[in-house]
């Protein structure tokens, strides 16, 4: 409610905040705007506008989250907002290279061991957001060694390569 507003040059304004109608979160005010010509035609729209002052919930899962060199992870968004706005998704996934990402969904391709953070952050129509991080395990591949007529202790375990001695990361090998 209310009476007429402040005018300049036809323009007319007034400023409706948070404040002035006391909103809480999701408390939606109407403002009727109607415009009468100088031949007594009235025409009037209505205006909603719903005070947000609630931020977005970032959530996000990524699949997979382990795995060696050469690795395609997929993240998926499942963020919402309290009324249902679409949201703006900004993912930061540095040491990745970005196959797709269509906003809610993005693809990465790491190709160097490492841990590594994968952050999202959302921002609703009000410009509230929120961010959340999940980290990326990239692992080295085994190393194979393919050899005949050699002793190889792994981990002190004495074994003659027939056809091929698979050695993880870490594991202690002596070749004679």
């Amino acid at each position: 409610g209310g009476g007429p507003m402040d005018s300049v040059d036809g323009l007319y304004f007034g400023v409706i905040s948070a404040d002035t109608i006391g909103a809480v979160n999701e408390v939606s005010v109407t403002c009727r705007v109607t415009a009468v010509d100088e031949l007594g035609q009235e025409s009037s729209e209505d205006i909603i506008y719903t005070y947000d002052g609630e931020a977005p919930v970032a959530n996000f899962s990524c699949q997979p989250t382990q795995g060696e060199e050469g690795l395609e992870v997929t993240c998926t968004s499942q963020s919402t907002d309290n009324l249902d706005d679409e949201l703006n998704h900004v993912w930061n996934a540095p040491g990745a290279e970005v196959f797709e990402d269509d906003g809610e969904i993005i693809t990465l391709f790491y190709d160097n061991d490492g841990d590594y953070t994968v952050s999202l952050e959302v921002t609703d129509d009000a410009g509230n957001s929120a961010q959340t991080e999940e980290e990326i395990e990239v692992t080295p591949p085994p190393l194979e060694i393919i050899e005949e007529s050699i002793v190889v202790r792994v981990n002190g375990d004495v074994s003659r390569l027939s056809d091929e001695v698979t050695v993880f990361p870490g594991d202690m090998v002596e070749i004679e």
